[in-house]
């Protein structure tokens, strides 16, 4: 068995040697029947007796669940261990021609029952499959270091980031409430769970606004190398950051309409 995708030099390895296993299992066992031949099959055991393993002799089996194709069964592989134990169906299809061994279920487990060597055989094949997912599963699911943010407290005037400055984070005002200025002149407000300090990442530029705490407050700052693997493990960030840019973008749209508005009064979600 492999799974669909990039293989591994080591990991071809174990698959080499796990394939082995099966032939040894079966050894002096009884075929139910003979030899089965198919030209190609959509699923295997809706078409064959699900009381049935079958060893692979030639050609190989997609195993698909939920409709994608996860893994390949080919020549020396036994398939259907995992029938009969109420697990989530798992379809065997083929394209291309494949012959295959049918064995009686019942019979292949008392066969390896009665051989503690078969019976360590098996649990070295099973585990050693197992091992095959989960590393194809590590290689499929992406690094995700947690995100080194921190924790900052800022009394009630403190400047929290100036204008003109460089952006090395951007920050998340938990809670308190911020002002924001340009060249001295108060623009917008920032609010609980806003996301401020923004813009500067995006646009690779220096702080456009500066931002003073009006209250105590107490901030999030996350690196800027960590911004993007913020917004990967934390959705309600990436939200929090569209709703402040909706916010931003209805303020500016009443200044155009109303130029002598309370600008204060808005939250602008300024993202200097």
């Amino acid at each position: 068995m492999y799974l669909v995708g990039e293989q591994f030099p080591y990991i071809s390895e174990v698959i080499s040697e796990l394939q082995l296993i099966p032939a040894q299992l079966v050894n002096g066992l009884p075929s139910e029947a003979a030899n089965i031949y198919l030209d190609s099959v959509a699923d295997l055991y809706t078409q064959h007796d699900p009381d049935q393993v079958f060893l692979i002799c030639e050609g190989k089996l997609a195993g698909s669940i939920n409709q994608r194709e996860v893994f390949y069964m080919q020549e020396g592989d036994i398939v259907g261990l995992r029938q009969g134990f109420n697990l989530p169906k798992c379809k065997y299809s083929s394209k291309d021609p494949i012959e295959l061994i049918p064995y009686d279920r019942k019979a292949f487990f008392e066969h390896i029952q009665a051989d503690p060597a078969r019976q360590t055989l098996l649990t070295k094949y099973l585990v050693g499959y197992a091992a095959v997912l989960a590393d194809g599963l590590s290689r499929l699911t992406p690094y995700s270091d947690k995100p080194a943010t921190g924790f900052l407290q800022a009394k009630a005037g403190d400047t929290i980031i100036s204008e003109g400055e460089q952006a090395d984070h951007v920050f998340i005002l938990m809670t308190g409430r911020a002002e924001v200025y340009v060249r001295g002149v108060k623009v917008g407000n920032i609010y609980q769970d806003e996301i401020f300090g923004a813009m500067a990442m995006f646009t690779q530029e220096k702080r456009s606004a500066t931002v003073i705490a009006k209250d105590d407050c107490t901030l999030t700052a996350v690196p800027k190398d960590q911004f993007i693997n913020l917004i990967q493990t934390h959705p309600r960030v990436c939200l929090n950051l569209m709703e402040n840019m909706a916010r931003r973008i209805n303020a500016l749209n009443q200044k155009l309409v109303s130029p002598d508005s309370n600008d204060s009064a808005s939250s602008v979600g300024i993202m200097s």
